[in-house]
């Protein structure tokens, strides 16, 4: 079981259950069997007395769920499916609201003012080619941001992605990644489409450059000076870009790519099943993703009456 989850989110799983261990060493709770009582007692404290938000309970949840699983896997259903913990989180999620979350997406016609801005820039050739590789790479493989950038300027072979795991077909790439949060290792595919912005071309183009210029790292995305493209270098020249193309950058986000790609694929008809494979969503939570804009709610209603 554990190998079928990615590392961050064991890690995360861990964390639940090391502080679920902790509530019931505390008050002399046995640890096993888990009993649905002492879920929710340690539950209810925490959203008392350490004013967890719904979202952080949820994730609590789930590492106990999973760990109890992993005890107990012939005789404990979910506890996300207990009739009491859902009335335990739904009482509380409406005490405290989540707020709604207002990451704009990256559509595919911001994508193109994007591109089309940077092509203009005075950026140097290599520069415009990796931003412009990154974001469509973003875009068309539905990525999270740290899928494919690093938080530090550490080169870590076993999480950065290497030259090596870039592969091109006559009609696609694929990409390995070292780690992706709802399946860990795996590979990704992005289609040739020929167009002028086509996600093949920019990443062949930039293989082309990156092997031009004598990195002493196998590291794929480098930044001109030799680093690796992390997460904070990357949102610094994507808000430049935004700024730029008269768009708020604080209403943007690295994960906006993820989004628009979800919200474009939904407004194009993808059934939600293609959908969710191409994002590599594990559940329906991808519907969230979907942020479709008010001229495409306006041809939704029109469409009724066709």
């Amino acid at each position: 079981m554990k190998n079928g989850l990615a590392s961050s989110t064991f890690k995360s799983y861990s964390v639940a259950w090391r502080k679920f261990s902790k509530f019931c060493q505390s008050h002399q709770i046995p640890l096993v069997p888990v009993l649905v009582d002492t879920v929710m007692a340690f539950i209810t404290n925490s959203f008392i007395y350490h004013h967890f938000k719904i979202s952080y309970l949820r994730s609590l949840l789930a590492g106990i769920n999973f760990f109890t699983q992993l005890h107990q896997p012939s005789s404990s259903p979910s506890l996300f499916s207990n009739h009491a913990v859902k009335l335990l989180l739904k009482g509380i999620a409406k005490q405290h609201p989540t707020p709604p979350n207002d990451r704009k997406p990256i559509t595919l016609p911001i994508l193109k003012n994007l591109l089309t801005t940077l092509s203009l820039s005075p950026y140097s050739p290599y520069l415009k080619s990796l931003l412009s590789s990154s974001f469509l790479l973003a875009f068309y493989g539905l990525l999270r941001l740290g899928e494919f950038t690093t938080p530090s300027n550490l080169i870590v072979p076993s999480r950065d992605l290497a030259v090596s795991d870039l592969k091109f077909h006559p009609d696609f790439f694929s990409l390995s990644l070292k780690h992706s949060k709802s399946k860990g290792a795996c590979s990704i595919v992005v289609a040739r489409n020929n167009g002028p912005f086509c996600p093949f071309l920019a990443m062949f183009h930039f293989a082309l450059l990156r092997r031009k210029i004598s990195f002493p790292s196998e590291s794929l995305f480098l930044t001109p000076e030799g680093s690796p493209m992390t997460t904070t270098w990357f949102l610094k020249h994507l808000r430049q870009l935004l700024a730029t193309c008269n768009l708020p950058p604080s209403h943007f986000s690295g994960h906006s790519f993820r989004i628009g790609a979800a919200t474009s694929a939904a407004v194009q008809g993808i059934p939600s099943t293609s959908l969710q494979l191409l994002g590599q969503w594990s559940s329906s939570v991808f519907s969230s993703y979907i942020r479709p804009d008010l001229s495409s709610v306006l041809a939704a209603q029109r469409s009724l009456s066709a």
